[in-house]
């Protein structure tokens, strides 16, 4: 792989594309934010093909009149950079023994501790600490969806996709962790021409950061594919704050051998690319009591969007520059 000199964080995205939806309002936060999706097309081969596109979640901060100035199917040409942002969804509690598992723990204690490693806050929920359950004998086995295991290990799979949380009142919630991959605007402009399909949109990505964990490597039907997580930041935010990004990369065929074979956790890279949307489908387990006191449990499926970086071009950036 090539090797480079150059700065050692940079994060910088141009895209263009067609609005397909936006926010109602504008948020505060306390400054003011808003946001708006599009669908940026891939170029075709031909016309007869059918259009492909990834639709990719816009930001705007402190632009009270964005949503205003813009509509629904504008066509509009963004710079920025990239952005990727945790949050958390609450389930229904859907085992009653985990609750009362806490509550028994919490009346062995005349202060009322919790089984958690750090107690919550009015604000701040903890994990259950599940050892500590297991110490009282209040459980069997933890439950099969949770992430956290025994010793506090984290094992995420596709039925392990739940955190049992406690609030300080000692109220047990179920709660999946996301992360939004969004493109902060910096300009945004208006495009009065009409997209040459041939051609397609804009859509690259310039980005350098340093390898957060070891790349990951698989064979997918008969292919070679290799994803690497990368860390950078906002710079949108400085010098007040220093914001963290994590944005996935992936390859495919030689280059994935490459990235096995030559790159590693904490070395610095420059990617370039595109920015591809994924839809993932998960199963959320629901229960409900009706008017007759029974309960009714069911599971539903709900699609959710990720964003990757399918790179283009990629070189290591050397110690000496990025020390």
């Amino acid at each position: 792989m090539k090797e480079i000199k150059t700065k050692p964080f940079k994060n910088k995205v141009t895209i263009s594309g067609e609005i397909y939806s936006k926010d109602e309002s504008i948020n505060y936060i306390p400054f003011p934010l808003a946001g708006f999706d599009v669908r940026s097309y891939r170029e075709q081969k031909d016309l007869n093909e059918e259009a492909v596109f990834d639709e990719i979640r816009i930001i705007r901060f402190n632009d009270e009149d964005v949503l205003d100035n813009l509509e629904i199917g504008d066509r509009v040409l963004i710079k920025g950079e990239a952005q990727s942002r945790n949050y958390k969804t609450t389930h229904p509690l859907d085992n009653d023994l985990i609750q009362n598992a806490v509550d028994l723990y919490t009346n062995f204690f005349q202060e009322g501790e919790l089984p958690t490693e750090k107690q919550p806050t009015s604000r701040i929920k903890q994990p259950i600490s599940w050892d500590k359950l297991f110490e009282y004998n209040l459980i069997d086995e933890i439950p099969t969806d949770s992430i956290i295991r025994e010793d506090g290990q984290r094992e995420r799979t596709d039925t392990q996709s739940y955190i049992y949380r406690v609030d300080y009142n000692g109220e047990v919630f179920k709660e999946t962790e996301h992360t939004a991959f969004e493109v902060i605007a910096h300009d945004i402009t208006k495009l009065d021409e009409v997209l040459d399909p041939l051609s397609g949109d804009q859509n690259t990505i310039t980005y350098h950061g340093r390898i957060s964990r070891p790349p990951s490597f698989d064979v997918v039907e008969g292919n070679q594919f290799a994803k690497v997580t990368v860390q950078s930041f906002v710079e949108y935010f400085l010098p007040d704050e220093k914001r963290f990004v994590f944005f996935n990369f992936f390859v495919w065929g030689k280059n994935a051998e490459i990235i096995l074979a030559e790159l590693d956790e904490g070395d610095m890279v420059r990617f370039t690319g595109r920015i591809q949307s994924r839809v993932i489908e998960r199963t959320i387990r629901l229960k409900k009591k009706n008017a007759a006191g029974k309960t009714k449990r069911k599971k539903i499926t709900v699609n959710e969007i990720t964003r990757e970086v399918s790179i283009v071009k990629m070189a290591k950036i050397s110690s000496k520059a990025s020390s």
